[in-house]
């Protein structure tokens, strides 16, 4: 079995090293997310200065034909989950590089992404999708989430197909439940601490302008999701390493 202290101190000894590189690779999807709702924002407020506008959000929204709801529900499952996934891909990326003596640069990854994105997309709407709809019971929605961690790093380390990546990625999982469940557990409490965090910087800024708010929130959510997920995703790809290497020589680990 994988021993939990040699998993963190092989992790935050390749962030130790590497530590400007990954967190870039972790923070541009979300400097693309925030750049994305900052600018509707700031279309969002024009409008507004420029027009009138009476009705709640919700009154809005129940205007709003199905086919543009369904439309807005997508768009808002892939800003949660592709911004995620892609860090999580080019993070992983160049960790395994790091682990095995390679050369561990920001330029690497550009065009392992563009080979695996129809891929990474597919997978990462998918299993949002379906884990969003199994949290809905709970209990599905964590299995999903768990048991596809390895998916996203099958993908960008191997360039295996969809298939592959997700037999793959699921069979080890189940080699790692342990070590992958006690990370779930720990990602979750940091994102209680997270929204906490978001709400203190909502009510510090709010006699601030506008602006000064919406900035302040998104490059609060850049800097500490990113970091979160530079984190996550080396744990996670020292535990398939480990799960990988052990499926290829069975004896290893016995004493």
């Amino acid at each position: 079995m994988t021993q939990p202290n040699s998993v963190t101190k092989r992790a935050f000894s390749v962030i130790g090293d590497h530590f400007l590189i990954l967190w870039m690779t972790a923070l541009w999807p979300y400097l693309l997310l925030a750049a994305v709702y900052i600018s509707i924002a700031v279309v969002r407020h024009a409008g507004q200065a420029a027009d009138d506008q009476t009705g709640t959000l919700l009154e809005r929204v129940n205007s709003l034909t199905l086919g543009v709801r369904l439309l807005l529900l997508l768009a808002f499952v892939a800003g949660q989950c592709l911004p995620a996934d892609l860090s999580t891909a080019g993070v992983s990326y160049l960790v395994w590089a790091a682990l095995h003596g390679e050369e561990v640069r920001l330029g690497l990854i550009w065009p392992r992404l563009a080979g695996i994105l129809v891929r990474l997309v597919i997978l990462s709407l998918s299993i949002a999708i379906l884990g969003f709809a199994g949290s809905l019971f709970i209990l599905p929605g964590i299995a999903i989430f768990l048991f596809t961690s390895f998916v996203v790093p099958v993908v960008a380390i191997e360039n295996a197909g969809i298939s592959t990546a997700l037999r793959v990625g699921v069979r080890y999982a189940k080699s790692q439940f342990v070590p992958l469940f006690l990370l779930l557990i720990l990602i979750g409490i940091a994102a209680i601490v997270f929204a906490v965090g978001v709400v203190f910087v909502v009510t510090s800024l709010a006699d601030y302008p506008w602006w000064v708010g919406v900035s302040g929130l998104w490059a609060y959510f850049t800097v500490l999701a990113s970091l979160l997920m530079m984190t996550r995703s080396t744990i996670v790809t020292v535990l398939y390493k480990d799960s990988r290497e052990k499926a290829e020589n069975p004896t290893m680990g016995i004493s």
